[in-house]
């Protein structure tokens, strides 16, 4: 496996390597003049800006080891905001800005949970926004939102010298991540250096970005944004990332195929909802018109893979099949666990045994249709096999036997990407301690439910969505595909 140094040291190897190269690209697409607008930024230049994010939290008194909050504004000043965190030893939360009343609900349980004394944003985009910390914040979240010092990355400090970097200590606090909270509070995972640099060095030896161009929308917020796309690109050689802001996506996904095109990338990011997407809104005379078979890797992952969708995507922009890349991650093991390295797999499974908590192959080329028909064949996409020095183990939290191939139960990860728990809260971090019969070490319980077979992972749900009726098993997943 080839050893990642730390993100900061990397870092400095690029500037004083390649300081004029521009790997950060963050590009719009004008409708008017129906042409691409680039605004890059060099390692130098990036390098000083999170020089100064460093400098301006020393200066306003904030320590290693406390917390700043960093909306998310999908911006450089968003990645710089981080690296300057991580330089100056300070505890980052990327978190989405609180554009509506979700949002700032979000916010305001962040702040009652990490007491961060750091809000880092860009200024004229909150001011061209709907953004607010005050109102509901103050009634909600007083004596958080008033100490908070405020910094704006488009309103820095110019600052050259490196004594603001504060040496890394890897059982030490890197970040938070924290959870969507969908069902209640969000959680804080607490990922250390040790965690974030292993994780690195797993995604790396899964697939490397050197020499490579990647195409990305994901959200910085999100864990695969942070990891693949905010993180990896210090780590890589003459890679370039093209970044298109998450909104603009959403308005207009066709944006996304058309950069991966336009700038002949080789490796881009997305949940299976994107790429669903992507096979409704274009027809097949258009998407003909944006072969991407430049592309080797579709990553795939955070949320439910159609095995339709994907032979839908691949066909219509002329994919090679080996291109799907579907991977399973957890915020809780920083980001990677799994990951299918150009070996896309499917496998047919009787589905009234799959109800029943049984993976039965069905043999033979079988027409198939997903739906959710006792008498029909489901077909599952595998997630890939687990990434280097990581344990993956299918699972009885109860009993704590280990089940073998093809039986359906917890998955457990173990390993040193596996961080220790969430913040300030013992009770939720105890799923971090599971013990397994034959193995001497501390798994984490997912709460996600799938099989092992041949060496790869095959996602069936959560435990917490699951439906028994009558006896049988309904994941969600096929009731997405049942009303699709």
């Amino acid at each position: 496996m080839k050893q990642i140094p730390t993100i900061i040291k990397a870092f400095q190897k690029q500037v004083k390597v390649n300081p004029d190269f521009d790997p950060f690209r963050f590009v719009d697409y004008d409708d008017d003049s129906q042409k691409w607008i680039i605004e890059s930024h060099t390692y130098r230049e990036a390098y000083n800006r999170s020089l100064e994010i460093a400098y301006m939290l020393r200066k306003k008194g904030i320590r290693p080891g406390d917390r700043a909050i960093i909306f998310s504004m999908q911006d450089f000043g968003t990645m710089y905001a981080v690296y300057g965190c991580m330089m100056a030893g300070v505890v980052f939360v990327v978190i989405p800005p609180p554009l509506d009343e979700d949002k700032t609900a979000r916010f305001i349980s962040v702040l009652k949970s990490c007491h961060p004394k750091a809000l880092i944003s860009n200024y004229a985009l909150e001011q061209g926004s709907d953004v607010s910390v005050t109102g509901r914040l103050l009634k909600e979240a007083f004596r958080d939102t008033i100490r908070l010092k405020r910094i704006y990355t488009d309103q820095l400090t110019p600052y050259r010298r490196e004594d603001v970097i504060v040496p890394v200590e890897m059982d030490s606090l890197a970040y938070l991540q924290y959870t969507s909270g969908s069902t209640k509070d969000p959680k804080g995972v607490r990922v250390l250096w040790r965690n974030v640099t292993k994780n690195l060095e797993q995604c790396s030896d899964c697939v490397s970005l050197d020499h490579v161009s990647l195409a990305t929308w994901v959200p910085f917020f999100h864990n695969l944004g942070l990891t693949v796309t905010v993180l990896m690109p210090l780590m890589a050689t003459n890679s370039v990332g093209y970044f298109l802001q998450t909104l603009r996506f959403l308005e207009n996904p066709k944006l996304w195929i058309k950069m991966m095109y336009d700038f002949q990338t080789t490796l881009t990011v997305g949940p299976g909802s994107a790429y669903d997407a992507c096979t409704r809104i274009f027809s097949e005379e258009e998407a003909a018109k944006y072969p991407l078979t430049h592309v080797t890797h579709f990553m795939n992952g955070s949320e439910f893979i159609s095995a339709k969708t994907v032979e839908r995507f691949t066909k219509m922009f002329h994919c090679a099949p080996n291109a799907m890349a579907p991977g399973y991650g957890v915020s809780e093991n920083v980001c990677l666990a799994t990951f299918a390295r150009q070996d896309y797999r499917t496998l047919k499974l009787d589905y009234e045994a799959y109800q029943k908590n049984r993976a039965v192959i069905v043999e033979g080329d079988t027409d198939t249709t997903e739906n959710t028909d006792s008498n029909q064949i489901k077909e599952i996409v595998s997630v890939g096999a687990p990434v280097k020095d990581l344990t993956v183990r299918i699972g009885n939290a109860r009993t704590h036997k280990v089940y073998p191939d093809l039986r359906i139960g917890e998955i457990f990860l173990g390993g040193d990407s596996v961080t220790d728990g969430y913040w300030q809260n013992p009770k939720d971090s105890r799923c971090f301690h599971a013990k397994l019969t034959g193995y001497d070490m501390d798994f984490y319980r997912t709460g996600d439910l799938g099989f092992l077979y041949q060496g790869h992972l095959y996602i069936t749900g959560r435990i917490k969505e699951m439906l028994i009726v009558n006896g049988h098993n309904i994941y969600p997943s096929d009731l997405q595909v049942t009303v699709s």
